[in-house]
């Protein structure tokens, strides 16, 4: 009965949303929706335009950050946006257009098995259509991959997948996991890429935070020759706004090397 009752609950559990209707958005900060072919739904993301874009011409980095599990497109949307506006102010990184994708509960991955194609949807469609309409990113050297928990690991297995998209990525909560798969493989194949790009990590890692855990992979970044930093937080667990406090600014400062500014 209980096994019954179980598996009932489940499948009454609603699928995440392929968009989410905003609430109080701050200033800079808007949702919109794009179709994507790929899924065959239309998909909600964010977007930050900084405060000088209305008045300027020129090309600016594009952030994206990558939502964790049970997130959306709207998930700190808010509070990251006020984040780099911060790191901005320090001279820690250039103003930057920023992109919230939804990424549902897929890792960022493509599930054929489930028709559900967001690493496909996220790269090929929603990148190219913002990069388009909006005088933001257009090449490696103009973008950055972010995220927390399963968005900070999905930025480490999309960067090194596609060395030749992100100049730098910057991971909270979570990166390459505890033991060699799908992104220790990428990482091996795609090295001497990343190594001529200068491709720059940064992990903030903090000590009580499971999901952030593993010395396999920092050895196989160093194996591979790849710069990074890792910073590890002590006391703190799977807490973004600790995250954002202790090592957004570091984070930031450490790929920042790899951005050209118009």
């Amino acid at each position: 009965m209980v096994g019954l009752v179980l598996l009932a609950a489940v499948a009454q559990t609603p699928a995440p949303a392929w968009s989410t209707e905003p609430g109080s958005l701050d200033p800079g900060v808007s949702h919109a929706v794009i179709h994507s072919k790929a899924n065959g739904v239309d998909v909600g993301y964010s977007l930050y335009l900084p405060p000088s874009y209305e008045k300027s011409k020129k090309r600016y980095p594009l952030v994206i950050f990558l939502h964790g599990a049970g997130g959306n497109e709207l998930s700190d949307a808010n509070g990251f946006a006020g984040v780099l506006e911060g790191i901005v102010d320090a001279k820690a990184f250039p103003e930057s257009v920023i992109l919230f994708p939804n990424g549902r509960m897929s890792g960022y991955r493509d599930h054929p098995d489930q028709k559900e194609f967001i690493e496909t949807y996220l790269l090929d469609e929603l990148l190219p259509y913002i990069e388009k309409t909006y005088r933001a990113g257009g090449s490696r050297n103009k973008r950055i991959i972010s995220g927390f928990s399963m968005g900070g690991a999905g930025s480490c297995r999309l960067a090194f997948t596609h060395p030749n998209l992100f100049a730098g990525a910057v991971a909270w909560g979570g990166n390459g996991g505890r033991e060699p798969g799908p992104t220790f493989d990428a990482l091996k194949l795609n090295a001497d890429k990343l190594r001529k790009n200068n491709f720059r990590l940064f992990m903030g890692v903090g000590e009580k935070d499971e999901f952030a855990q593993s010395e396999a992979f920092p050895g196989a970044l160093t194996t591979e020759r790849i710069l990074f930093e890792r910073k590890v937080l002590p006391g703190i667990g799977h807490d973004l706004g600790a995250y954002y406090r202790m090592t957004a600014e570091d984070g930031f400062r450490f790929v920042a090397p790899g951005i050209k500014a118009d």
